[in-house]
């Protein structure tokens, strides 16, 4: 099969569904099973989702580069828990236009994550034509944690001790 047969017999596949099954294996038979189908919530006909997928862990990423939440194409990708299949986030880029493909290609590896946007256009922003492309990479926002009174990650003594030194002398 050519590349370009491949690459129009993949494009038929992903248009054919808007969904992305997700398997786990027995170890006990040695078979694979279904054990879920990851929709995206906002779902929409030729949003391409699921076109690129990765996992890591509890983690799975799927692109969806046609979706139009900042114009036609403009492309997004859909963070799900595996074990339980629920839709954790949405990702778009800051600087999302239309045409760009964000979420044509996808990886996790730990907390990272990382979605190409092939024809982003911010290295020539005079020419919505040059399609130099980039890629933009997620962590996860960590709330801070209130106790941690030294913000230096950890609720320890040190934290107890500064609240205490704030408290005062009791009278």
């Amino acid at each position: 099969m050519s590349c370009t047969q491949n690459r129009i017999l993949r494009r038929s596949l992903v248009a054919a569904a808007l969904c992305l099954p997700v398997l786990a294996r027995s170890d006990v038979l040695g078979q694979w099973e279904q054990i879920h189908k990851l929709i995206a919530e906002d779902a929409a006909a030729a949003d391409y989702f699921g076109y690129s997928v990765s996992i890591s862990g509890n983690t799975i990423v799927a692109g969806a580069h046609w979706d139009d939440d900042a114009g036609t194409g403009s492309g997004s990708a859909y963070v799900f828990d595996a074990p339980s299949g629920e839709q954790l986030h949405k990702l778009t880029a800051n600087d999302a236009a239309a045409g760009d493909r964000f979420g044509c290609s996808v990886s996790v590896s730990g907390n990272n994550i990382v979605t190409g946007a092939w024809l982003d256009d911010n290295a020539c922003p005079s020419d919505p034509d040059c399609n130099s492309g980039s890629a933009y990479v997620f962590q996860p926002v960590v709330a801070p944690c209130p106790a941690d009174t030294n913000d230096d990650g950890t609720v320890d003594v040190l934290d107890l001790l500064a609240v205490l030194a704030e408290w005062g002398p009791c009278t």
